[in-house]
């Protein structure tokens, strides 16, 4: 089923909770689960992504329903706890949360947001020369209404995350910089020294956008391991699994934006970044980047 074919079915169930009963009780549709665990991960609840009826599935539920006091008479998920559901939902996240999550695919502009950090006390990387390669690719791009590369956040304090995070609004988020061999990444401090972000922290930040962001891309080395922390939130998740060059990681960017300002999907936007670093690179990197998808790791 084709992106905004799952929004528009995304959107029957959250408006009106009747739609579907005769497919939401076990054994449920596809998109159903997947609808159902979206929702659940936005509300805070640990459950991994999927489009299947299971036990993890059916736990999460009745945590959820136990937090409530609410009985559901009608079955797994029946009309009263999709009620509640989309309540809480909007308690949280506020009604704007529908438009955000139902805008047809072929009427949005997605917004890309660009993170970098180059402390002083770390080597230098060429981080403006991978952003202006990101603008060009886009910019000439066949597709390239349909994407709003934001102004660039250089020189990166752990809060100008939250506030980018929170004032953009975006769908891609690109981080661009140094991380270490034990997993961390290197922001600046206040001083533009490096300060380090553990893995369970940036996944926890991510998790409360997870309604928002659908992609990121951590382009720095051994990122990996960040990588998989957030992609327990996130849809899909790009990391290192060792320390990559400037060389190939602009030209992983580069490809990866040519593919997606061409209409491809993430998949195949990873898959051509890989390609286009073993094309300029006599180091076989091309192996480096990992791609995450629903918290599974990619072949």
């Amino acid at each position: 089923m084709k992106k905004n074919q799952k929004i528009r079915k995304f959107e029957r169930f959250l408006r009106d909770p009747h739609v579907g009963d005769n497919v939401l009780k076990p054994p449920m549709s596809g998109v159903a689960c997947e609808n159902i665990r979206a929702v659940l991960r936005m509300l805070g609840y640990q459950v991994k992504f999927g489009n299947e009826y299971d036990e993890e599935l059916a736990k999460a539920v009745l945590r959820f329903q136990t937090d409530n006091k609410h009985s559901s008479l009608d079955g797994f998920v029946g009309p009263g706890t999709r009620r509640l559901l989309i309540r809480k939902l909007i308690d949280e996240c506020g009604a704007g949360i529908f438009d955000r999550m139902t805008k047809p695919e072929e009427d949005s502009v997605i917004s890309i947001l660009f993170l970098a950090a180059d402390p002083t006390d770390a080597s230098h990387l060429r981080l403006s020369e991978e952003f202006r390669e990101i603008q060009e690719s886009l910019k000439i791009a066949k597709l390239r209404d349909r994407f709003r590369l934001e102004l660039p956040q250089l020189s990166v304090r752990p809060k100008d995350i939250t506030q980018a995070l929170l004032d953009v609004q975006p769908q891609i988020v690109h981080f661009s910089g140094h991380g270490t061999s034990k997993g961390a990444l290197c922001f600046e401090n206040q001083i533009g020294q490096a300060h380090l972000i553990q893995p369970d922290a940036l996944a926890e930040l991510f998790g409360q956008f997870a309604h928002q962001v659908n992609c990121v891309l951590l382009n720095a080395c051994y990122s990996e391991t960040q990588a998989k922390a957030v992609a327990e939130h996130i849809e899909y998740v790009i990391g290192m699994n060792q320390a990559i060059s400037d060389m190939a990681a602009i030209a992983f960017a580069t490809g990866f934006y040519q593919a997606l300002g061409a209409g491809r999907q993430i998949e195949e936007a990873y898959k051509l970044g890989c390609v286009q670093i073993k094309l300029q690179s006599s180091i076989p990197e091309h192996l480096t980047p990992v791609l995450i998808k629903q918290g599974q790791v990619q072949a």
